[in-house]
């Protein structure tokens, strides 16, 4: 596939997805704006670009200091994680794909498919990260709330 990059939102869609840190903000951006004949796996690398599932889901597990004793709950978050970023590259490439002949209907339109897909892979993360935070040491959801950026205030208990 060649082409040129359709800039139309692609910043916006990018930022309103980058909230996502488990999702992998940096590669919805990266897919989003990469050229088009570049297939979606050059979009993985991590040095200067977005880091792959794999890699992410590994490094908040050493972020969160997942003991053995929790495994059993980590797995169900890994799996959603690598489930979420297989269904939102599904959806942003299905959305490159089409952004050469959109108008404007149809871009909102993708942009909504995004969205839900996003919506609902937040939804299964929070349902399997909830147990797991739940068997946290305090010190382990201390850190949990420093890792997805909830710094506890001076003086709060938790």
């Amino acid at each position: 596939m060649t082409g040129t990059i359709n800039t139309r939102g692609s910043i916006r869609l990018s930022t309103v997805l980058s909230v996502a840190l488990l999702l992998g903000p940096a590669r919805l951006m990266a897919a989003e704006t990469a050229p088009r004949s570049q297939p979606a796996r050059a979009a993985t690398r991590t040095a200067q670009g977005p880091e792959d599932p794999g890699t992410r889901i590994q490094r908040l597990h050493n972020q969160l200091q997942i003991t053995p004793e929790q495994e059993a709950l980590w797995t169900p978050i890994a799996a959603a994680m690598q489930d979420n970023a297989k269904s939102i590259a599904a959806a942003m490439q299905a959305r490159s794909d089409k952004t050469a002949t959109m108008n404007a209907l149809d871009d909102i339109m993708t942009y909504e498919a995004v969205a839900a897909i996003h919506a609902a892979g937040l939804k299964r993360l929070a349902d399997t990260f909830g147990p797991l935070y739940a068997a946290m040491s305090p010190a382990q959801q201390r850190n949990a709330d420093m890792v997805f950026g909830h710094r506890l205030k001076s003086g709060q208990q938790g």
